[in-house]
C-alpha cells in the first residue's frame, strides 16, 4: 500500500473522455480477439495500476472477469467507492502488484501509464508473466522518456534531468518538491532492452482509432493533429521514427 504519491497530488482533477476509455478498451479486445483463442467473454483481466476503476469497470462489461490492482490508498478508495455506485463485481485489490498473491493466472494484463511510475520495474513485471498464462497478452503503454515536454508535470526536458536537478527544476517551477514518482521512464530502445529480459514476443502498435488516449491521440488542436498524423505515418513507414514517438503502445505475448 502507498499512502502518498506527488504525482497524483498535483495533477488536473479531470476525469478520462469516455470516448478515449471506449476506444482503448475496444482496442485491448480487438488485440485479444487476434492472440487468444477464446471468446472475449472468457477472459480473465487483471488491470495493473487500475487508478479508481474507469477501464476496470468498462472491461467487466465485455470479459468474464477483472481483478484491478491499486497500490496508493486515496484512488484505490476512490475505485471502491465507484464500485459500489456502479454495483460492479470488479475485484479490487489495494497492493503493488510484487504483492499480489494469487493461484490464478489471467489471460489479458493491461498495465497503462505505470512503469515509469515503478521504483522496481524488473521486479513488478517479473510478477506480472508469472500472473500470466501461456500465451496471454500484455497491452501496456508507457511515455517516451526522450520526448522534450514531461507529460506529467508538462515541464520541458524534466525527464532527462538527473533525479537531483529534476527535483530542484520541480521546485523553481512551484509542480512540487519531487519528481521521483515518475522518474522511471524509459526511451523506445530502453523498453525494447527491458521487455528483452522476459519470456515473450512484442512488438509496438498505432493505435487503429484516433480516441484512444496514447501517442498523443484524443488531444490538441488542428496543428497538434497534423504533426501526429505525420508522426504515426512515419512510424508505420518505419520503426525506427518510435524513437521520437511522445509514447509507446506495446503488446507482449508469453511464450
Amino acid at each position: 500500500m502507498i499512502l502518498e504519491q506527488r504525482y497524483y497530488k498535483k495533477r488536473p482533477k479531470h476525469v478520462l473522455a469516455s470516448k478515449i476509455i471506449n476506444a482503448t478498451v475496444f482496442e485491448v479486445l480487438e488485440l485479444a480477439r487476434k492472440y487468444l483463442t477464446k471468446d472475449t467473454r472468457n477472459i480473465d483481466l487483471l488491470d495493473v495500476g487500475c487508478g479508481s476503476g474507469e477501464y476496470a469497470f468498462k472491461f467487466e462489461k465485455f470479459v468474464k472477469k477483472v481483478v484491478g490492482v491499486e497500490p496508493y490508498i486515496p484512488i484505490y478508495e476512490k475505485a471502491v467507492e465507484q464500485r459500489a455506485r456502479y454495483k460492479s463485481s470488479v475485484i479490487l485489490i489495494n497492493k503493488k502488484i510484487e504483492a499480489y498473491q494469487t493461484n490464478h493466472r489471467f489471460d489479458v494484463v493491461v498495465s497503462q501509464n505505470t512503469i515509469e511510475h515503478m521504483s522496481n520495474a524488473k521486479e513488478s513485471f517479473e510478477k506480472i508473466f508469472k500472473l500470466m498464462r501461456p500465451g496471454a497478452v500484455l497491452y501496456l503503454t508507457a511515455p517516451n522518456k526522450l520526448w522534450p515536454i514531461e507529460q506529467h508535470y508538462h515541464l520541458p526536458f524534466l525527464a532527462l534531468l538527473p533525479l537531483k536537478w529534476a527535483n530542484a527544476y520541480m521546485r523553481i517551477t512551484g509542480k512540487g518538491d519531487s519528481y521521483e514518482d515518475c522518474s522511471y521512464s524509459l526511451s523506445y530502445r530502453g523498453i525494447r532492452n527491458f521487455f528483452d529480459q522476459f519470456p515473450c514476443e512484442y512488438h509496438f502498435v498505432v493505435p487503429k482509432s484516433s480516441d484512444v488516449g496514447y501517442l498523443g491521440c484524443g488531444e490538441g488542436g488542428i496543428w497538434y493533429k497534423f504533426i501526429l498524423s505525420v508522426g504515426i505515418r512515419l512510424i508505420r513507414f518505419n520503426s525506427f521514427f518510435w524513437s521520437f514517438s511522445k509514447g509507446f503502445v506495446l503488446v507482449a505475448i508469453k511464450k
